[in-house]
C-alpha cells in the first residue's frame, strides 16, 4: 500500500489543509520564522485559486501534474460527485478562511468565507442540518452530517467575531 498510496497522493491539495493554517500561523507568531505565514498563505492562494470555484462551492481535492505542477482537474473523494459539493469540505473552507483571517488580519480571507457562507445558505435545508452533499440528486438519499453543520456554526459565529473586528 505504501508506494501505492503514495503515487495516488501525489500531487494533490485537499480542502481539509484549510483548517491547518492556522497552526502553521501559530508557529508564525511564536517564531517569527516567515516560511510558516508564507507557506499558509500559499496554500490559501492555491485553494482560492484551484478548489473554490466561481459560485463559491469547493471541490473536495484538486489534482496537478507532479512533473509540470500545472493543474489537471478538481475532485470529490467524500462528495457525491467531482462537480457536486461536500458539505463537510465546505465548512473546512469556511472555518479555516474565517480562522485565517483573524490570524492573518487580512478581510479578504474573511470576504471568501462569507461567500462560502452564501453558498451553504443558498442550498441547506429547511432544517439547517446540512445533507452530505449540496448538489444531491434528488434520487439520493439525503443524509444529514451533523459535522458540517457543527464546523459550519463554529464557521459562521467566528465569521461574524471576525467581521466585527474589520468594522
Amino acid at each position: 500500500e505504501g508506494k501505492e498510496h503514495a503515487e495516488q497522493i501525489q500531487g494533490k491539495i485537499i480542502i481539509d489543509c484549510m483548517e491547518n493554517l492556522p497552526l502553521l500561523m501559530c508557529a508564525y507568531s511564536e517564531t517569527n520564522i516567515e516560511s510558516f505565514k508564507t507557506v499558509a498563505i500559499a496554500q490559501a492562494e492555491t485553494t482560492i485559486k484551484h478548489i473554490i470555484r466561481d459560485d463559491w462551492s469547493s471541490y473536495h481535492t484538486f489534482d496537478f501534474d507532479t512533473t509540470t505542477n500545472e493543474p489537471i482537474r478538481g475532485c470529490n473523494y467524500q462528495g457525491y460527485a467531482d462537480e457536486s459539493c461536500w458539505a463537510r469540505g465546505q465548512a473546512w473552507a469556511i472555518h479555516g478562511f474565517a480562522q485565517l483571517a483573524l490570524m492573518s488580519g487580512e478581510k479578504r480571507y474573511a470576504d471568501i468565507s462569507a461567500k462560502l457562507l452564501d453558498f451553504v445558505m443558498e442550498h441547506i435545508s429547511d432544517d439547517c442540518i446540512p445533507i452530505w452533499d449540496y448538489r444531491l440528486p434528488e434520487h439520493e438519499v439525503p443524509y444529514k452530517d451533523s459535522t458540517a453543520g457543527s464546523v459550519t456554526s463554529a464557521g459562521a459565529l467566528l465569521l461574524s467575531q471576525v467581521l466585527e473586528k474589520f468594522g
